[in-house]
């Protein structure tokens, strides 16, 4: 006979180690479900436990057969063999008495996932049933709940090397100009100029897409996105300041530093005049002529000036040409000067003959 056919059946059984509760046996192993012992019922099918109960021993049978071929018994000590038979034989009623203890418990339904229909090829772990929570998912729900966890998302990086670089652009477009206008005497160089103020519009572009993807890559989950520089610089970092600081607190310092460098850049502009003056020398050309026209003028003389594009270093001289109503014209000197914080223009030298017919 098949000796699996002498398992316990899977159900509710009186807690192995001895605690005042229910255990599920699966018919294989105890699992981790328990429950509260209560009045007696019967969860297994009454033939099973018949069967069970019944179910005669191995010498028992072997007895049976010997008389249905009509041998006699000759003799009724016990075998060598039937010795462990019997200590066998008396364990294993004892294990098919166990279910009978069934009457003592409640009638409970299986654990989910557990079913007495289901089969049980082998032992299976705690976690095959479905009423079984997996570790990883414990551990992630008590992170997530505890204040570490929040702790833990504040300590993700904040701040990218592209970032700073972003916060830091102008004063790194107004020390390229000033170089650019005082040791390379470049500022006259339109196309050069213009490209040095319109250029890291495109680069921050590429930065504010570096950045989003740094971000992304430490685990910020709303990293602001590289579109938004679309709309200026200080337009991206205020967004990007919002985003970083609902996830780690802080974020609003590249803000604070893009604020310096504008300050810087203007102090920058006041001390060298020069960088405004090579991004619009015919603005500035036209306000030389008309201060130097004007000062003639008031001097009793009717002429125009006309003036090429200015000097870039306070102290500098150009030289304007100055026309009479009768066709004569003459050079006037002209140099750049400070004056309230900004630039004036003096003429140094008139000629002989403008400010007299």
């Amino acid at each position: 006979m098949d000796e699996n056919e002498f398992g316990v059946p899977a159900g509710w059984y009186p807690d192995p180690l001895g605690l005042p509760q229910l255990r599920w046996w699966d018919a294989q192993a105890w699992t981790e479900h328990t429950s509260e012992a209560r009045a007696p019922v019967v969860i297994q099918p009454t033939e099973s436990l018949a069967y069970a109960a019944d179910l005669p021993s191995r010498r028992e049978q072997r007895e049976r057969e010997r008389q249905e071929r009509g041998e006699t018994e000759v003799d009724s000590a016990p075998l060598p063999d039937e010795t462990l038979e019997v200590g066998a034989d008396s364990e294993r009623d004892e294990l098919s008495a166990q279910p009978l203890l069934a009457m003592t418990l409640l009638e409970l339904e299986p654990p989910e996932g557990d079913t007495l229909e289901d089969p049980a090829p082998g032992p299976r772990r705690a976690t095959f049933h479905a009423n079984a929570v997996p570790a990883e998912s414990t551990l992630s729900a008590l992170a997530e709940e505890m204040p570490g966890g929040e702790a833990g998302a504040k300590r993700l990086r904040t701040y990218t090397g592209a970032v700073w670089i972003i916060a830091l652009m102008p004063v790194v477009q107004i020390g390229v100009l000033v170089v650019l206008v005082t040791v390379l005497r470049l500022g006259s160089n339109l196309p050069l100029m213009a490209t040095v103020v319109f250029a890291p519009y495109l680069a921050v572009l590429g930065l504010a897409f570096y950045d989003h993807l740094l971000l992304q890559v430490w685990g910020h989950k709303r990293a602001a996105s590289g579109f938004w520089a679309i709309f200026t610089t200080p337009v991206f970092l205020i967004v990007r300041g919002i985003a970083t600081t609902r996830e780690t607190g802080k974020g609003f310092a590249p803000l604070a530093v893009f604020g310096s460098s504008l300050m810087a850049v203007l102090v920058g502009v006041l001390v060298v005049p020069g960088v405004i003056i090579g991004l619009f020398p015919q603005v500035f050309s036209a306000e030389a002529a008309q201060s130097v026209q004007s000062d003639s003028t008031a001097l009793g003389a009717d002429i125009s000036v006309e003036c090429p594009a200015p000097p870039l270093l306070i102290g500098d001289t150009f030289t304007c040409i100055g026309s009479k109503s009768n066709g004569q014209t003459d050079s006037i000197a002209v140099s750049l000067q400070r004056q309230n914080g900004w630039i004036d223009w003096r003429v140094e030298d008139w000629g002989n003959w403008v400010v007299a017919d």
